[in-house]
């Protein structure tokens, strides 16, 4: 929760456990007076507010046990700190109590509900919000990573990205083109909408790129990096491998360890690279 969201709840708990402070203090009127009443008032919500915060922040057991004995202390010591006043009250002097305590009692809950009210409006809007964003972010990754079936006379690639919440940061593809096929793999850093328009650049540039060149076997990721680094946050990028299949050549350009599987020996071999997007004028293995 956020500290503006905490610090209204802990008004809002204050103001209610004041009440509870006004209504104790009705149950004693003829050994009470004011000191005693600010007294209960005081105590009753700042223990209140102080269970909230401990609480809500996880603290250990052992400082939860303190205060609970700090506030048992408390209640212990109170008669002694405001001793009760005898007091022989008259029919009007009960009404003019009753009346005074009601009145604040009334104001105290008020004040209570209206602070509840503004921190569920708060925190109604920060999780629409940020519902929102997820949703749209969602949306854009659905429309961006549809799953893929391409068919070729020699080849057959498919592909399905499958987000572990709801949402994610991979984007498979797969391009045909002046006779070649290019798969790519790739994933964003981050979630949400900037993670998603990080994807859709990605995706656009790299198709872009391969319908415009004859057959780029080299220097493709030196391109797209060059090109999308001026365009984004410096703090966003993305990891990328892509797969070039033609009948004269085969290309792999990767940003992380891949492990290609050799039929021949049965073994893997793993490929080292380095993140795409961080800098410009980046060299990558191919």
């Amino acid at each position: 929760m956020p500290l503006r969201s905490s610090l209204v709840f802990c008004l809002a708990v204050a103001c209610t456990f004041a009440a509870i402070g006004v209504v104790n203090d009705l149950f004693d009127l003829e050994h009470s007076d004011t000191k005693r009443l600010l007294a209960k008032v005081l105590t009753t919500s700042s223990f209140a507010v102080l269970w909230v915060l401990f609480i809500h922040r996880r603290t250990p057991k052992v400082v939860l046990g303190a205060l609970a004995a700090v506030q048992i202390l408390w209640l212990v010591a109170f008669p002694r700190l405001f001793p009760p006043v005898e007091h022989v009250l008259t029919p009007e002097d009960w009404k003019t109590h009753v009346a005074l305590r009601g009145f604040l009692l009334i104001v105290l809950i008020l004040f209570s509900y209206g602070w509840f009210g503004t921190v569920f409006q708060m925190e109604g809007k920060r999780y629409f919000a940020a519902h929102t964003e997820i949703e749209l972010a969602s949306r854009i990754q659905r429309q961006l990573v549809p799953p893929i079936a391409l068919n070729t006379e020699n080849l057959e690639i498919h592909g399905l990205s499958i987000p572990s919440g709801a949402v994610g940061g991979d984007l498979i593809d797969a391009i045909e083109e002046n006779g070649a096929v290019c798969a790519s793999i790739a994933d964003v850093a981050g979630h949400g909408v900037a993670a998603g328009v990080l994807m859709s650049m990605v995706k656009t540039a790299m198709r872009m790129y391969f319908t415009t060149k004859p057959l780029p076997t080299e220097g493709v990721l030196e391109v797209l990096n060059d090109t999308l680094t001026p365009l984004t946050d410096p703090s966003s990028y993305a990891t990328f491998a892509y797969l070039l299949i033609h009948p004269i050549c085969v290309s792999v350009t990767r940003w992380r360890p891949i492990c290609p599987y050799f039929t021949s020996s049965g073994k893997t071999a793993p490929l080292s690279g380095i993140p795409f997007k961080t800098s410009r004028s980046q060299c990558f293995r191919t």
